[in-house]
C-alpha cells in the first residue's frame, strides 16, 4: 500500500542524481538568465513546470490513496523540485559536508516525514515505517 511513497522516494533520488549530472547547466542558466532568448527562457520555465507538476501529481495520488496528508501539494512539489536546484547551485558548498548519496537520503527523509500518514501508530512506528522506505531506496 506504499507504492506512491516508494515512487516519490525513487523519483527524488533520480531527480537529485540528474541535478548533479547537470549542475553546470543550473549554474549557466542561473548566471545567464537575462541574456537567454525568450524561447530559451520558456524552455527553462517549461522544464521547471514539468518537474513541479510531476511531483505534485505523485503527492496528490498519495493523498487520494490515503498515504499522504498534505495541505499544500503544489508548494511541497515546488520545494522538492527546489532540492535539485539547491544541489546544482550549491554543490560547491554542500559537497564539502555531504556526499550526493547522503544529501539525497537526508532530503528524502525530511520529505517523507512531512508526507506519510500513519494511522493509529505512535512516533516509534512512524520512524520504523520511514526507516524501511529509506533502506529500500538506498539499495
Amino acid at each position: 500500500n506504499s507504492d506512491v511513497t516508494e515512487a516519490i522516494g525513487r523519483s527524488i533520488k533520480n531527480y537529485l542524481k540528474w541535478s548533479d549530472e547537470f549542475s553546470d547547466a543550473f549554474l549557466f542558466y542561473d548566471r545567464n538568465a537575462q541574456s537567454l532568448t525568450e524561447e530559451d527562457r520558456a524552455l527553462v520555465r517549461d522544464t521547471w513546470n514539468m518537474v513541479v507538476n510531476f511531483f505534485e501529481q505523485l503527492i496528490r495520488k498519495g493523498i487520494r490513496r490515503g498515504e499522504f496528508k498534505v495541505k499544500h501539494p503544489l508548494l511541497l512539489a515546488h520545494n522538492i523540485a527546489s532540492l535539485g536546484h539547491v544541489w546544482g547551485m550549491r554543490k560547491w558548498y554542500l559537497s564539502k559536508h555531504y556526499s550526493l548519496s547522503d544529501f539525497t537520503k537526508k532530503q528524502i527523509e525530511m520529505v517523507m516525514n512531512s508526507l506519510i500518514v500513519v494511522q493509529n501508530q505512535g512516533e516509534k512506528e512512524q520512524e520504523k515505517k520511514t526507516s524501511k522506505i529509506h533502506v529500500k531506496l538506498a539499495e
